[in-house]
């Protein structure tokens, strides 16, 4: 399998989202624990949107895991990835 393959991309996107999830659970400090439980309501303000380009941005990387789009290209890249 090599790193051409769409597969192979997919593999390696979910490999290392795998460890920063496992390393965020592991080194996150509890203050952050509890900070992040008083986040409810993601409908306000600009939660929404942030939320839609971090989606954005995870679809943008499983296509493009090793080396991105390029410095500085996201914001080109992203209106394709955007949905809604």
């Amino acid at each position: 399998m090599t790193l051409r393959s769409r597969q192979a991309r997919k593999f390696a996107a979910l490999s290392v989202l795998i460890f920063l999830g496992v390393s965020l659970v592991l080194f996150a400090p509890s203050s952050y624990w509890e900070e992040a439980s008083t986040i409810t309501e993601v409908t306000e303000g600009t939660a929404d949107t942030r939320l839609r380009y971090w989606k954005a941005a995870l679809r943008m990387f499983a296509d493009y895991p090793i080396l991105g789009v390029g410095a500085g290209n996201g914001g080109a890249h992203l209106p394709d990835y955007v949905e809604g």
